[in-house]
C-alpha cells in the first residue's frame, strides 16, 4: 500500500473494521486483556491482521490511539504500518523500527540526565572497523572488515563483552575468516576506543543507550510507560537479545504486548536473532493468549505444498503448514544443469517465458550469496532480460536504480517481507545451499528455513535450479538435501 493513501475509515462503526478479515484475523483483531502471541504462516495477512486490531482497539475504547506502538525490523515495513493505519483512520499511532524508537527516546532524555546532546551515530561503521584493524596490523583484505562488523553486532546484539567473544563465539561456532576468535577479540575492544575517541556512537549503541536510560533512571522509565501502554511488535521471530531486554523496559510490570512472528521465518540467527522468544512466549507470559495464522493468500496451493514439503522434510514445520486459498497454478520446477553458466541461462530462458504473462518487475531471482550474482547477471543481459539488483545488506533491501519494469536479483535473506509473481531460486546444491559454514544441527535448520522463506515469496510460478559443477573442470557436486523428494 503506497504511503500517500489518504482514504480513511469509518472509525465511528467499529465492527466495520472486522469485515473483510477471516475467522482466523478477526480473532487477533478483537483479543485484548493480556499479551497475545500471533504466528503467522507465510502469505496469512498479519500485518492486515495487526493493523486492523489497533484500529479496532482504538475505534471500540479499548486503548487510546497516542498509547499504542508498533515496532517492526524495517523503515519500510514501518512505512507500511503508518500507511495502513492512517488508511484505517489512526494516524496518531507510532509505528516505527526499534531503532527508531529507540533513538527518539534517547535523544530525548539523554540531555536530561546527562546534561549533554546524545552522542551523534555514526555514518561509516566499516570505516570505524577498518581503523581497528589497522591499528592493530591486520590486512584489510577481501570481505574482512564487513565480517568483522558482523561480529562486532552481533557481540553487542547478544550482550557479549569484547574481552569475552573469544570464550563466547567459539561457544557458538562462529568464525572470521582468516582470523582467529583470540584476535578478533582484540579487533572488537579496539574498535570501541576507536569509536570513542571520535565520540560517536554506533547503531547497536542506539539500543544500548536507551536501554541504560530506562534501566538506571525509573523516572524515565515511568514516563516511557506511561506513554505506551500498548506494544505491537512485528516479525518477533527476529527479536535479539538486546531489543527483548529493550522490550522489557517499555513494558514493566503490565505486558500489554501483542506479538507476531513465524518461526519457519527465523533467518537472521547468524546477527543474533532467536525465535525462542515467540516460541517461550506462554512461558515468558502465563495465561497469554496464542492464535494462529495459516491460510496462505499469497502462494498458489502446488507452491504452498512445496513449500511444506522443505519444512517437514528438514524438521523445522513443527506442525505449521501452509493452507493455500490463491488460485491454483502450475506445479513448480525443478531444473539441474552441468555447470553454473548453463545454469543461469536456464534461468534467463525460463523468465523470458514468464514474461509472456507477466511484467519483469513481477519476477525475481534469489541466490544464497552475493557471489552468485555475475553469471546471472551476464546471462540476463545477453538474454536481453531487463534486472536490477537488490542493495545490501539489510533484512530488506531497495532494488538499486534501474529501469522501473525488471526482474529483482536479491539474496535470500533481502527477498524476506517481499512477493512476486514468479520466483526463480538458483544454485540450490551442496557447498551452497546449505551454505559450507553451516555444520551445526541448529545452522542447518537456518539454511532450511532461508530455502522456505525463498519458496514462498512466490505467488504463482516457482523454478528451483542447481548445477553439477562450478565450471569446467571443478569438483563434482549434487543436489541440495533441502530440495524436497517427490
Amino acid at each position: 500500500m503506497s504511503a500517500t493513501v489518504t482514504k480513511v475509515w469509518d472509525m465511528t462503526d467499529p465492527e466495520s473494521l472486522l469485515s473483510g478479515l477471516d475467522s482466523a484475523q478477526a480473532a487477533v483483531a478483537t483479543a485484548f486483556g493480556g499479551p497475545l502471541a500471533v504466528v503467522a504462516g507465510a502469505g496469512s495477512g498479519k500485518t492486515r491482521a495487526i493493523t486492523h486490531r489497533i484500529a479496532y482497539g482504538v475505534a471500540s475504547g479499548e486503548f487510546r490511539a497516542g498509547e499504542v506502538l508498533a515496532v517492526t525490523f524495517t523503515t519500510k515495513a514501518a512505512a507500511e504500518l503508518r500507511a495502513r493505519l492512517v488508511y484505517l483512520g489512526v494516524p496518531a499511532v507510532a509505528a516505527r523500527t526499534f531503532h527508531s524508537a529507540a533513538l527518539r527516546q534517547a535523544r530525548f532524555f539523554w540531555p536530561q540526565v546527562f546534561r549533554s546532546e546524545l552522542p551523534p551515530v555514526a555514518s561509516d561503521r566499516l570505516g570505524l572497523v577498518a581503523e581497528a584493524m589497522a591499528r592493530l596490523r591486520i590486512p584489510n583484505e577481501g570481505q574482512a572488515a564487513s565480517e568483522l562488523l558482523t561480529e562486532v553486532s552481533w557481540a553487542k546484539v547478544s550482550n557479549v563483552l569484547p574481552q569475552d567473544y573469544p570464550e563466547l563465539a567459539s561457544a557458538a561456532h562462529r568464525e572470521v575468516p582468516g582470523l582467529d576468535a583470540e584476535l578478533a577479540g582484540k579487533v572488537l575492544q579496539r574498535y570501541e576506543q576507536v569509536k570513542n575517541a571520535r565520540g560517536v556512537i554506533d547503531f547497536d549503541d542506539i539500543l544500548l543507550c536507551a536501554c541504560a536510560l530506562l534501566a538506571e533512571n525509573p523516572q524515565v522509565a515511568d514516563e516511557v510507560r506511561s506513554t505506551y501502554q500498548h506494544l505491537v511488535v512485528d516479525e518477533y521471530q527476529d527479536v535479539n537479545p538486546l531489543e527483548r531486554t529493550l522490550l522489557g523496559l517499555w513494558l514493566g510490570s503490565d505486558p500489554q504486548l501483542c506479538a507476531v512472528g513465524d518461526p519457519l521465518q527465523t533467518i537472521h540467527s547468524f546477527a543474533g536473532a532467536s525465535s525462542s522468544y515467540l516460541s517461550g512466549f506462554t512461558a515468558e507470559f502465563p495465561g497469554a493468549e496464542v492464535l494462529r495464522l495459516a491460510t496462505d493468500y499469497r502462494s498458489s496451493p502446488q507452491i504452498a505444498e512445496f513449500a511444506n514439503r522443505v519444512a517437514q522434510q528438514a524438521g523445522i514445520s513443527s506442525g505449521m503448514l501452509l493452507r493455500s486459498q490463491a488460485p491454483p497454478g502450475p506445479e513448480p520446477e525443478v531444473a539441474g544443469a552441468v555447470d553454473e553458466a548453463a545454469e543461469a541461462g536456464i534461468v534467463a530462458e525460463w523468465l523470458r517465458e514468464q514474461h509472456r504473462e507477466l511484467p519483469w518487475s513481477a519476477l525475481a531471482v534469489l541466490f544464497r550469496t552475493r557471489a552468485q550474482a555475475d553469471a546471472l547477471a551476464l546471462a540476463l543481459e545477453a538474454a536481453g532480460v531487463p534486472f536490477n539488483v537488490a542493495a545490501a545488506p539489510g533484512p530488506v533491501a531497495e532494488p538499486s536504480a534501474g529501469p522501473e519494469d525488471a526482474v529483482t536479483l536479491a539474496t535470500l535473506h533481502s527477498a524476506k517481507g517481499l512477493e512476486w509473481g514468479g520466483v526463480a531460486i538458483a544454485g540450490v546444491q551442496e557447498g551452497t545451499l546449505p551454505h559450507p559454514a553451516a555444520v551445526t544441527e541448529a545452522q542447518l535448520a537456518e539454511e532450511a528455513r532461508l530455502f522456505y522463506v525463498g519458496v514462498t515469496r512466490a505467488k504463482s510460478r516457482l523454478l528451483v535450479t542447481w548445477s553439477a559443477r562450478r565450471g569446467p573442470g571443478s569438483a563434482r557436486r549434487q543436489p541440495s538435501r533441502l530440495l524436497p523428494i517427490p
